[in-house]
């Protein structure tokens, strides 16, 4: 638990996947479909709750790229935002990391996306000079799918340090 804030950090239950559903853009299943890999062991899936509220989420990417898991999808709602949210769903991907016996983790952060970048440096997190362009769809929030194509900086943190 955040104790300055009152919020906790945990993997959702499944019967809680309608409430962060209702968050999402309509049919979506966003948070259904992390729940679905973070089920099968392929992620490691977490929301910040404030009571039964989701404050936000984030994914811990373990198994898509041998000894470098990735903390993806890293959200937090408009209304939680600055209360420490990010940095707790952060804290829980390292926690993560370092429980499956991994010693760096990485992510990908736009480059137009200076606040998300400042949190990332600030947390320890420094570019490895690797730059992609990555392109998806993703539902608007009324649930059309919309093609995005944005340039990611993959960044890195060691956690061989002290927690």
């Amino acid at each position: 638990m955040n104790q300055q804030s009152g919020f906790v950090v945990r993997a959702p239950l499944a019967e809680e996947l309608s409430v962060l559903a209702e968050h999402e853009p309509p049919n979506s299943g966003i948070a259904a479909s992390h729940f679905a890999a973070h089920l099968l062991g392929q992620v490691s899936f977490a929301v910040a709750w404030d009571g039964s509220k989701p404050l936000g989420y984030v994914v811990l990417d373990h198994e898509s790229a041998a000894h470098r898991p990735e903390l993806k999808h890293l959200f937090v709602y408009p209304q939680a935002r600055r209360r420490g949210v990010a940095g707790s769903l952060c804290d829980w991907g390292e926690r993560q990391a370092r429980a499956l016996k991994f010693s760096v983790i990485y992510l990908a952060v736009g480059l137009l996306n200076e606040p998300a970048r400042n949190l990332y440096r600030a947390r320890g997190f420094r570019s490895i000079g690797e730059i992609v362009q990555t392109s998806y769809e993703y539902p608007d929030s009324d649930g059309r799918l919309r093609l995005i194509t944005e340039k990611d900086e993959f960044f890195l943190k060691s956690l061989s340090g002290p927690e």
